[in-house]
């Protein structure tokens, strides 16, 4: 009866002390640079660290909630995610950037169904848009 006992309570401990090493390996081998950022937990940004926090810290973050289909949770995703504080930066955004911002918001072409860079562009030249008028 004990060698049963102690035979059960070894295959769980092995088990365990498996499945824990299986976990560590699984999670510490994409650790490297070449982890895919749209994967990774890692925030992506479309400008450097520096030039970013320096843009933050220069000019007060324009309330991106002025383009169409842009919302507090989205604008705020885009501010501290991102790092995409103003008009002119979406303004600029290439097509490998919509990728990205797509692909990490699970948005696939509301960027451009919704106009995102036309509106940010309207609004970087100073004139307003239908939904700025409405938020102003």
């Amino acid at each position: 009866m004990w060698y049963l006992f102690l035979q059960i309570w070894g295959w769980l401990v092995a088990a365990f002390v498996l499945g824990w090493l299986s976990h560590w390996f699984w999670t510490t081998r994409d650790s490297g640079n070449n982890a895919d950022p749209m994967t990774s937990n890692q925030p992506i940004s479309l400008m450097a660290k520096a030039e970013s926090s320096s843009l933050k810290s220069q000019h007060q973050p324009d309330d991106l909630q002025q383009i169409r289909g842009i919302g507090s949770i989205l604008s705020d995703t885009l501010n501290r995610e991102l790092g995409v504080y103003t008009f002119a930066q979406i303004a600029a955004w290439t097509d490998e950037d919509i990728a990205k911002i797509e692909t990490y918001l699970k948005f696939s072409g509301r960027v451009q169904r919704e106009n995102w860079i036309e509106q940010a562009k309207v609004l970087t030249s100073g004139d307003s848009t239908e939904v700025s008028d409405k938020v102003s």
